[in-house]
């Protein structure tokens, strides 16, 4: 899937406020993107995919309630990560 076409899915699903399916369409498409050498997404392309989504969304009105709601759930996913991780670790 190309930068423009994973845009364009994102916006969708953030405009209909389906976050779980904004962040599934994110994940296979950034898994796309990894390099085959470090198995990693190139800055440039997190940038160029940053502000394509945020010129997209500028003029709306949701925009703040949509992203601090992706930020909430970001953030839960990384807490979860982190207690399993410590879990597996300490145990």
């Amino acid at each position: 899937m190309g930068i423009e076409k994973l845009c364009r899915s994102l916006y969708r699903e953030m405009e209909k406020g389906d976050l779980d399916k904004f962040i599934s369409i994110l994940l296979k498409g950034l898994e796309e993107a990894k390099t085959s050498k470090l198995n990693m997404v190139k800055t440039p392309i997190l940038n160029i995919i940053g502000r394509k989504l945020g010129e997209m969304v500028l003029e709306k009105e949701w925009k703040y309630d949509r992203l601090y709601r992706l930020w909430k759930k970001s953030f839960k996913n990384i807490l979860l990560t982190n207690i399993v991780s410590n879990k597996y670790i300490y145990n």
